[in-house]
């Protein structure tokens, strides 16, 4: 296989910028460690694309190690937020702690500020990652640094759910490591903010919030902690709850929440594979505790993949697609409504399978509403159905209809990306279908947008504005990385891995388009294909 890409590539270091469109970036998505050590052997460039920052994302550790070995930047930042790999370890709720001690071992800035001002410990304390927050305070994190919001590492804690014994512990490890700040701002607490916080029968905390700014004070809100309930919240302004937060969608929205300034709380039936465990909530226990009071908004992302080519389509799979999506639902609506302090907005996704594929020429906005036509515009219905609230429950609800979602590490671009690199790629069928398509970070801004904007309800399609068919994305996808890109994949190899009712997701298109989307004022970061194709394709500038 390594021949094979470096046939297929000029040289071994590729000159052009393309992102992943070298053997490196190529071994490293198939987890091809033997590739790796080969190419680094062969002084591969190791600065035109993040590798560092993409092996610390996907967990490998034997590969890191060998690119920082190989003499990878450590400190490399990403351009559009300024994000290190330290940075991009210390918000994700599941990278190991041997990946943060490697990366600082090998010299990563501690204290290195990203676009916003964030530091590492600024994100580790959002997701009050005790064990993180130790290891960086050990090799010299400043806890004094604030953000562009004024923020401290310590204040950046205040958002986090967890129980008053781990918020305690939190304290504790601020006052151990921060006493400098605890000797210049200590004396400005009043008396009266003190009685506030000893009523909440905790006196022993007394002495740690004397440590630090009166302006921790506002923050604290000790009596809003989990004294009665493991599950209350703090700060829930700036607090929203994400079921589906581990898969390709989820985790974008998660990075762009964080850099926004909220606090995502993931709702999850893989608890487990959470290190904060404050953090997260076991989707099976909503039943018995329900959800926790004191939440801005709610995004429910979750749900199998229909496209899974390893899941034949057969009753079994139905039966978990409906749990994963329209059952999970159904209980997440049932949760709202039986909480004491419903969240201000509740936002879901869906899919513009509800649109009809029958005629070409036609073009979809919210506003249509066509009657279920087809085994899958039935079940998306439903789906819509299940994620609906009165509006007597005073709740704002939003509905993405989602298109394909475009992104390095997950969907099409991650199944496809290997054939169209080796020119190998084309239009799928006939390619004259309507390819309805959206980058996914313009799917996680359009949730955001949704969450912090009042006068965003109702339906949103969730598409570029600038349609495209088939055959055109396979130009532009091939144009973007400078390879061919004219061989077709027929319908009947399409049939055969899905089945009959699942490939007509990819056989039959809808031209669609964002009307209220564009009307709420979201602007796209990618409206056009040729402009998602090359971030998709070039490395970031």
């Amino acid at each position: 296989m390594l021949q094979l890409l470096v046939e297929h590539s000029s040289m071994i270091d590729n000159s052009d910028g393309m992102l992943e469109s070298c053997p490196l970036s190529v071994a490293m998505s198939q987890n091809w460690v033997p590739g790796v050590r080969y190419l680094l052997s062969k002084s591969v460039d190791l600065t035109q694309d993040d590798f560092v920052t993409k092996a610390v994302q996907q967990g490998q550790q034997e590969m890191l190690e060998l690119l920082l070995e190989g003499g990878a930047d450590v400190n490399e930042t990403s351009p559009v937020f300024g994000f290190t790999p330290l940075h991009q370890a210390c918000m994700s709720l599941v990278c190991p702690l041997n990946i943060l001690e490697l990366l600082i071992r090998h010299g990563a800035d501690i204290n290195k500020q990203c676009m916003s001002q964030n530091t590492a410990l600024h994100y580790a304390s959002q997701n009050m990652d005790l064990n993180k927050i130790k290891i960086l305070f050990l090799n010299g994190a400043n806890p004094h640094l604030k953000n562009k919001r004024g923020i401290t590492p310590l204040e950046a804690g205040f958002g986090s759910g967890s129980n008053v014994h781990d918020f305690k512990a939190y304290l504790e490890i601020f006052a151990a490591f921060g006493t400098k700040m605890s000797k210049e701002m200590g004396d400005s607490i009043r008396s009266n903010d003190r009685d506030l916080y000893l009523s909440t029968e905790i006196p022993e905390i007394e002495e740690l919030v004397k440590s630090f700014s009166s302006n921790v004070l506002p923050l604290l809100q000790l009596s809003r902690i989990a004294i009665r309930k493991m599950l209350d919240f703090t700060n829930g302004d700036h607090l929203t709850s994400l079921t589906g937060g581990t898969g390709f969608i989820g985790l974008n929205i998660q990075r762009k929440l964080l850099d926004n300034g909220w606090t995502p709380m993931v709702l999850t039936r893989r608890k487990k594979r959470f290190k904060d465990q404050g953090r997260v909530m076991d989707l099976a226990d909503l039943n018995n505790q329900g959800l926790p009071d004191g939440l801005h908004g709610i995004i429910n992302v979750a749900g199998l993949n229909l496209l899974n080519p390893f899941r034949r389509w057969n009753d079994q799979f139905i039966e978990d697609v409906t749990k994963s999506r329209v059952d999970l639902s159904y209980g997440l609506t049932s949760a709202i409504t039986a909480m004491a302090e419903p969240p201000k907005v509740y936002i879901s996704i869906s899919g513009v399978a509800v649109y009809p594929t029958h005629d070409p020429s036609a073009k979809y906005t919210e506003e249509y509403t066509p009657p279920p036509f087809d085994w899958l515009s039935q079940f998306t219905k439903e789906w819509e159905r299940a994620n609906m609230l009165h509006e007597g429950y005073g709740v704002r609800t939003v509905c993405v209809r989602s298109g394909v979602v475009l992104g390095r590490d997950g969907g099409m671009i991650q199944q496809t990306y290997l054939p169209f690199f080796l020119g190998l790629g084309g239009p799928i069928g006939s390619g004259k279908q309507w390819f309805p398509w959206i980058h996914v970070e313009d799917l996680a801004g359009i949730f955001v947008h949704a969450l912090t904007n009042e006068n965003v309800s109702g339906i949103l399609n969730g598409v570029a504005p600038e349609p495209v068919t088939n055959a055109g994305f396979a130009k532009a996808f091939g144009k973007a990385l400078h390879r061919p890109a004219f061989i077709p994949l027929p319908s009947f190899v399409m049939q055969g891995v899905y089945g009959s009712t699942r490939s007509k997701m990819i056989l039959q298109g809808q031209q669609v388009y964002p009307k209220r989307t564009l009307e709420s004022g979201y602007q796209y970061l990618y409206p056009d294909i040729e402009s998602a194709c090359n971030q998709l394709a070039k490395k970031k500038k």
